[in-house]
């Protein structure tokens, strides 16, 4: 999964979702090339939106604008993974950003965000 902090580093959505075929060749490379081990899939995880970082520790660094990109991302993202021909998972159908600072998960919603990324690769297998 991309990190919510992408919002903020001054990159547009659609410039991060531009760096998605980058991404999973990288990925489908491997480590060391073998005939006979197949390249590793790919499974593009679209962060949730951040939550509210107006009275945590993250409040000058996450503005108004960067929530807004973060509420787009994944929509670019989707559309990213389509068109890269990778399958897609929105984080936010599943969890939301609920650590006590507006930008990190709580353990709940890592173990819920773990189930749905299990369903998502056990789909994916079942297909390949």
């Amino acid at each position: 999964m991309l990190p919510s902090s992408v919002a903020f580093l001054h990159r547009s959505p659609a410039e991060v979702a531009g760096g998605i075929p980058t991404l999973r060749d990288i990925a489908r490379q491997g480590l060391v090339p073998h005939p006979r081990v197949r390249a590793p899939g790919v499974l593009l995880v679209a962060p949730p939106p951040l939550g509210d970082t107006g009275h945590a520790l993250f409040s000058d660094t996450f503005d108004a604008d960067a929530q807004a990109r973060s509420r787009d991302l994944p929509a670019r993202l989707h559309d990213a993974a389509l068109a890269a021909g990778i399958p897609f998972l929105a984080a936010s159908q599943v969890i939301h950003t609920d650590g006590v600072d507006g930008v990190h998960l709580s353990a709940q919603a890592h173990h819920r965000l773990g189930g749905a990324v299990a369903r998502a690769v056990q789909q994916w297998l079942l297909r390949a």
